[in-house]
Parts: structure tokens; C-alpha cells; sequence
């Protein structure tokens, strides 16, 4: 069994060989992994294609070592504002980003960011940058297999990515398309404590920047289809929770939000492409309607806000197929929690799909 037809057999709720394989790693993890004894020549013997834009590698290095069943691509629904590095030194980089803000990120650490700014604060600066949000062919390509995340290095052009796509291709693996979700990316260039202020007191405002990243998430998809890189699934990055409870209500999720993701979900499906979405926190009340809205997927389902699988499984697993909820605290720990760990979700999991 290929590793996309793996995926596709727990896709359609049914069981596979094995439980497929996926994770990304923090820069430090990384870092650890190779202090450890991870072989640092990994990628000396694999396909690279030299473009103008650049040099790339056809597959991942350190997925392949561990197995990983999922090949990503990513989306870049940004307003393409021009990336720049505002300071750089030993410690830390402070990056404008395409999306529209600005961050200071600690060097070879993971951990969050600190946000410095963001262009669009109120309804007279998104009135400067709305226009921004179109899809315009003849420019670089709004897809790529490297990140566009705090990117400042070239992006290649649409014809240099469809060869490289067709590449990833002859893997077999699942080509996931990974892009911000319309809150997520409208709140990059508004701001998180304005966008959390603004989706109850100017829904009007709001609604109108979720309609333009979605309408561009769902045009650079479909001229993606259209020269032949049709994504296996679309991957949503939307954190709309917290440890304890939802961002907002789930009340104000049917009423501003859900009616964009749902928009989303009808185009995925009629292109049959299965909808991912990527929410860390608690959000077991917005499961409901994520489901209505097409989601197939749910991740990462964070074990310490009290998700538990086999739970959500009796719940939800007619209509969700669920990635991840394994207790990262658990997994800092002996061998035996986290075996345990692993046994008491996963066996329970697996069955049926």
C-alpha cells in the first residue's frame, strides 16, 4: 500500500496497513535530533532541480527517514506586501512578512513569536489593501513546496513549481496544500487583539476581509487545478481556541466565520479535494459545525485542553477523520507513559478506520 493510498483508505473510515505518519519539527528539535545521531548527509543523494529562483530538493530529507506518509505544499493567500528583514543578529531576526506583519523571532528556538505590528488597524488602512487580495498569473506562483511563512528569499515562478509538483507526484505520497484560514490570515495583518475586538463589534468589517482571502485561497486552487497540480487535500491553518475554551463563541463562529470556511468546504468538495483544518486548543464545541462546513480532518486536537479521541471518536468518527491528540506531556516522560499513552488512544482509534 502506497502511503497516498494509506491515506486515502483512513480518509474513507477504513483501516489501513499502519496508522499514517506525519509531523513537523521545531528548529531546536531539529537541532537535537542531529546532536543525537540523526545522519546529517540526508539529502546527499536526492533529485535536485536547479531553477532561476533557486535550487530545490525533490522530497523531504528528515520525513522520509522517519516514514512519513504526507508530502506538503503551501498556499500563499497573503496580500504580497514585499518580506524584508528589519533587524538581524546572533539571537533573534525581526522580519516584515508578506501577510502583513511584523515579528521578532528567536533564532534555532521554538517558541512564539513576538508580534511588533500589523498594517491594517482599522477600516481606513483596509481600504488601502483589499485590492491586494487577487490572483494575478503572470507574477511568481502562489504555491510552492517551501513555506512562504517570515519567507524573504525568492519564490519560484508557476512553471518551475508545476515541475517540481510532478516530481513530488512520482512519490506516491498524499500532496497536502497547506494555506491560513480566513481568520488566521486576516488577523496576520490586522491585528489579534483587534481581529478578537472586531468579529463582535464590526462583523461587517470582518466578514468582508474573510470573503477576500477566501476568495483568493479558492482561485489560486483552482488555476492550480487547472495546470495540472490539483492538491490531494487543503490543509487550514485557523487557531480558534485556547486551552480552556474557544476564542470566541460558537455562536459567533456560525454567525461570522463558518460561512467562509464554508464556502471553502463546497469548492474543495466539488473539486474533490478533502478539507484539513488545523486548530490548536479546546474546540470540541466548534466540531459540530466544522463538520457542516465540510471539514474531513481535525488536527492537532491538544490533549491537555481535555480532547480525548476515543471520546470524539463515539461522538464524531461517522463524519471526522482525527490526526494527532497524543499527550506531548506524556511523551516527555518514561517509555512506559508513553507507550501507554500511545496503546490507550491509537488501538482504540484505528478500529474501523
Amino acid at each position: 500500500m502506497t502511503s497516498r493510498e494509506r491515506i486515502l483508505r483512513i480518509l474513507a473510515h477504513k483501516e489501513a496497513d499502519i496508522v499514517p505518519k506525519y509531523d513537523s519539527f521545531w528548529e531546536d528539535t531539529i537541532i537535537n535530533y542531529y546532536k543525537n545521531g540523526l545522519p546529517d548527509n540526508l539529502e546527499k543523494d536526492y533529485f535536485k532541480i536547479v531553477f532561476d529562483s533557486g535550487i530545490k530538493t525533490i522530497g523531504d530529507p528528515i520525513g522520509d527517514y522517519f516514514g512519513y506518509d504526507i508530502d506538503m505544499f503551501y498556499l500563499d493567500n497573503s496580500m504580497r506586501l514585499t518580506p524584508r528583514i528589519v533587524e538581524d543578529c546572533e539571537e533573534y531576526s525581526i522580519i516584515a512578512d508578506r501577510c502583513g506583519y511584523t515579528a521578532k523571532r528567536i533564532k534555532n528556538k521554538g517558541t512564539t513569536m513576538d508580534f511588533i505590528g500589523h498594517v491594517n488597524p482599522d477600516e481606513t488602512t483596509w481600504g488601502k489593501f483589499k485590492d491586494r487580495f487577487v490572483l494575478d498569473i503572470s507574477d511568481t506562483s502562489r504555491i510552492d513546496s517551501d513555506s512562504f511563512f517570515l519567507r524573504t528569499n525568492q519564490v519560484p515562478a508557476w512553471k518551475e513549481v508545476k515541475t517540481v509538483f510532478d516530481e513530488y507526484r512520482k512519490r506516491r505520497r498524499f500532496l497536502l496544500l497547506n494555506g491560513y484560514g480566513p481568520y488566521e490570515g486576516t488577523w496576520r495583518h490586522h491585528g489579534y487583539t483587534q481581529s478578537l475586538m472586531d468579529i463582535m463589534c464590526e462583523k461587517g468589517l470582518m466578514c468582508e476581509m474573510f470573503e477576500k482571502i477566501t476568495g483568493l485561497t479558492i482561485e489560486t486552487i483552482k488555476y492550480a487545478t487547472s495546470i495540472g497540480m490539483k492538491p490531494d487535500g487543503f490543509w487550514m491553518v485557523e487557531d480558534l481556541a485556547h486551552t480552556r475554551s474557544t476564542l470566541f463563541s460558537p455562536d459567533i463562529y456560525k454567525e461570522v466565520l463558518w460561512p467562509y470556511h464554508k464556502i471553502l468546504g463546497d469548492f474543495l468538495h466539488k473539486e474533490n479535494i478533502y478539507f484539513f483544518v488545523h486548530s490548536c486548543g479546546k474546540i470540541d464545541t466548534l466540531l459540530p459545525y466544522l463538520i457542516s462546513a465540510g471539514i474531513d480532518v481535525v488536527q492537532p486536537l491538544q490533549a491537555n485542553t481535555g480532547m480525548n479521541v476515543r471520546d470524539l471518536k463515539r461522538e464524531f468518527g461517522q463524519d471526522l477523520t482525527f490526526w494527532g491528540n497524543i499527550n506531548e506531556i506524556e511523551l516527555s516522560k518514561t517509555f512506559e507513559d508513553i507507550e501507554r499513552e500511545i496503546a490507550d488512544k491509537v488501538t482504540f482509534a484505528m478500529k474501523g478506520g
